[in-house]
C-alpha cells in the first residue's frame, strides 16, 4: 500500500498526461517512504520510459555550486521553501514512483538549468 505525504495533492499521474511532466517539479517516492522533490528532465527512450530527474534540496548552503540553480518559492513551482536544483544530481525513476506534480520551473529557472546542464555535459 502506497503512503502519501500529508499536505500534498493525491493525484496520480496517468500515461495520458505524462508529456505535461517534462520540466515539471514532482514529488517522487524513491527507495523510501519520504518523497523527494525533483525536476523532471525527460523520459528514457527505451521500452520502460523511465524518468530522468534532477534532485531538488531545501538545504541551502552558504556556497552555491556552479551546477546549482536557486529556486525561490512561488506559486508556479509549488515548493514550500527556497530550494536548490542540483543539475549534477541526476537519477532515473520509474514513472509510477512519481507521487504528484507540484508545479513547474519558471522560464528563467528552466533557462538557467539548460545552460548549466549543457556546460555539465560539455566538460
Amino acid at each position: 500500500m502506497r503512503r502519501y505525504i500529508s499536505g500534498l495533492p493525491q493525484n496520480k499521474l496517468s500515461n495520458e498526461n505524462r508529456r505535461d511532466r517534462l520540466n515539471s517539479i514532482s514529488i517522487c517516492g524513491i527507495h523510501s517512504a519520504k518523497g523527494k522533490a525533483s525536476a523532471v528532465v525527460c523520459e528514457t527512450k527505451d521500452g520502460y520510459r523511465d524518468l530522468v530527474l534532477c534532485a531538488i534540496s531545501s538545504v541551502l548552503r552558504s556556497e552555491v555550486s556552479e551546477n546549482d540553480v536557486i529556486l525561490k518559492t512561488d506559486s508556479e513551482n509549488g515548493l514550500r521553501k527556497d530550494s536548490v536544483l542540483k543539475v549534477d544530481g541526476i537519477v532515473t525513476a520509474r514513472s509510477y514512483d512519481v507521487i504528484t506534480s507540484i508545479g513547474n520551473l519558471s522560464k528563467k529557472d528552466l533557462e538557467q538549468f539548460r545552460e548549466k546542464f549543457v556546460k555539465l555535459i560539455e566538460r
